[in-house]
């Protein structure tokens, strides 16, 4: 059998950094049990070592994390990398996110190889993201960055929203959609309502950023009717952020709303499981690990039309709305006065929804496909269908769309 050697680049290689660490973990794990699949995760990390204490989120992925100061690890990652392009032993490349040491390893590596690139945007090309420290991103986009992605075979977005983001961009090559992994677990069935005794719990978990939104929807919740409720806001802090949203708390004077660190592991799970309404205020999210995690809970799930999951409402799982402190009161309003059962049925159809479409095999497996796609094999179903470039992927057009 011809292995198939796949080399991740990713910078998202601890839990604090979110979603990232849960999709390029879960895609490694899952590729890695492929057969005839060799996985190998290449990061650069600062001088912490936080990502071992998470080692086996990477299954049997071989794990090649380079670190110390910026131009150290960048170096040593460097030398990794081109010693194993000399040996011929990589298929593929797969790099996960911009703006980082990744978009710089991409760039070496397109300087001195052939081996074909696959781009996760991560959502950093949505407006939200390109209008947060926009002169930054400007300079580093006409510095590299975008001919660094015009260099990919393929890029990958988890939504048709993010495909065409990655459309205005500039961005010409086949845009392959395949949404972020999940792992699905049964749900206890003696498991009793979460909140039974004491108040019902609506909960956000996430990273605590300007851009999720957090102090709209603490302000939305002090407009609402919540008595017999609590609000627990979860997750690593960013930036000092979680002061602010402390002392909007205390301004408000809401003695039923929590900001706490965040949670890992089972923990994470055991929050979700506690919760009888999960909520992402987000002004922008490509995917949005965590709502398809609450989701699998068996959570109904309020978010904002910044997501990509109009599905809620279509499918009576949940509310998708504007991002703004009006919109999301009045959907938290009716949330709140929504019965038990009504919500555990809202519940029971969100887990249906994510388990017939984003367990981790389903999602490995459309990846694949695009891998085998690259080298020769069938084109896969998952292009983007709003997409007039679909051809066999190639060195694309140049991007102009940022450098004005």
């Amino acid at each position: 059998m011809t292995r198939l050697s796949i080399i991740l680049l990713s910078t998202g290689l601890d839990p604090k950094v979110g979603g990232p660490f849960e999709s390029v973990s879960g895609l490694a794990r899952g590729l890695a049990n492929l057969p005839g699949t060799d996985v190998t995760v290449l990061g650069c990390s600062r001088l912490d070592a936080a990502w071992k204490l998470h080692r086996s989120r990477w299954g049997e992925a071989t794990m090649s994390v380079h670190q110390g100061h910026v131009f150290e690890r960048l170096s040593s990652a460097r030398r990794y990398l081109f010693k194993r392009l000399s040996e011929g032993s990589v298929d593929i490349v797969h790099a996960s996110g911009m703006w980082d040491e990744t978009t710089l390893l991409v760039s070496a590596l397109l300087a001195q190889s052939d081996v074909p690139v696959v781009w996760s945007i991560r959502g950093m090309l949505e407006p939200w993201a390109l209008a947060h420290r926009q002169t930054r991103k400007r300079v580093a986009w006409l510095a590299g960055q975008r001919r660094a992605l015009n260099s990919a075979a393929v890029i990958h977005a988890t939504a048709d929203s993010e495909a065409l983001s990655c459309r205005r961009a500039g961005l010409r090559q086949p845009i392959a959609v395949i949404p972020n992994g999940l792992d699905v677990a049964p749900l206890a069935p003696t498991r009793q309502p979460p909140s039974m005794g004491g108040p019902r719990r609506c909960g956000y978990l996430g990273r605590l950023h300007p851009k999720k939104g957090l102090p709209n929807l603490i302000e939305a919740w002090s407009g609402c009717d919540t008595t017999d409720w609590d609000l627990v806001i979860v997750g690593p802090d960013s930036g000092g952020h979680a002061d602010s949203l402390k002392s909007l708390v205390r301004h408000l004077n809401l003695h039923n709303v929590r900001v706490t660190g965040p949670v890992y592991g089972r923990d994470r799970t055991q929050f979700l499981e506690d919760c009888d309404l999960f909520v992402c205020p987000s002004y922008s999210e490509n995917f949005g690990n965590a709502i398809a995690e609450a989701m699998e809970r068996g959570k109904p799930v309020i978010t904002t039309t910044g997501t990509p999951w109009g599905a809620l409402e279509r499918e009576q799982m949940g509310w998708w709305v504007a991002p703004e402190t009006s919109a999301l009161g009045i959907a938290l309003a009716s949330a709140l006065r929504t019965g038990p059962d009504e919500l555990r049925s809202m519940g029971l159809r969100c887990r249906e929804h994510v388990a017939n479409a984003y367990s981790w095999p389903v999602v490995v497996q459309q990846m694949n496909t695009v891998y085998e796609w690259i080298l020769g094999g069938n084109r896969p179903d998952c292009l983007f269908d709003g997409d007039t470039f679909l051809r066999s992927p190639s060195r694309p057009v140049a991007a102009t769309a940022l450098s004005t």
